[in-house]
């Protein structure tokens, strides 16, 4: 059973309260994250289609769970179902792509990034989230993998990436800002 299954459209719930943990993530998230009325914007792992719905631009949304993006489809919030590795969408079809606490769940995130590249246009904006590890906490048994500062610019550098600014520590997430550059292909 998901997430989902259990506990329905929770980013929802926990957004509406202004004083919750969430609801500031969200709110910095947003500030964080730079998108344009016009540009095509791709949130990769979008759930229930919360921060989908609060990102500026055309946004299009996909996850991997049936049940997230049926409620978020009941919201009105253009999320597909769909595998991050084998995106459904052309080449250089987006200037954003956000993925956010989405990255520690896959089991080939290479993959997953060379598919984010692909589809970003060159210049285009890769924003990551994701949970690092913490000694104090037993690793959380729905993610392959907890990455540090390090390993996440590493990973991501490897794609075709360069990044833009400092990997940052912000309500116990990371976060890291990519730009996509030519891969050197004929």
């Amino acid at each position: 059973m998901s997430k989902y299954e259990k506990r329905g459209a929770y980013h929802w719930r926990d957004f509406s309260n202004r004083r919750s943990t969430y609801h500031k993530y969200v709110a910095a998230l947003l500030g964080w994250v730079k998108t344009g009325s016009n540009d095509r914007v791709l949130d990769i792992g979008a759930g229930d289609g919360l921060i989908a719905s609060k990102l500026k631009g055309q946004v299009v949304g996909i996850d991997a769970d049936e049940t997230a993006v049926r409620l978020a489809q009941e919201r009105g919030i253009n999320v597909t179902l769909g595998d991050a590795c084998s995106l459904p969408y052309p080449d250089a079809s987006f200037d954003t792509v956000f993925c956010g606490d989405t990255i520690e769940h896959l089991d080939n995130p290479n993959k997953a990034i060379q598919e984010m590249h692909r589809v970003l246009r060159m210049g285009g904006a890769l924003y990551l989230t994701t949970s690092p590890p913490d000694e104090k906490r037993k690793p959380n048994p729905e993610h392959y993998k907890e990455y540090s500062a390090d390993e996440l610019q590493q990973l991501v550098r490897a794609q075709n990436f360069t990044a833009c600014g400092a990997v940052f520590d912000r309500h116990v997430r990371l976060h890291a800002k990519f730009i996509s550059f030519c891969c050197g292909k004929d």
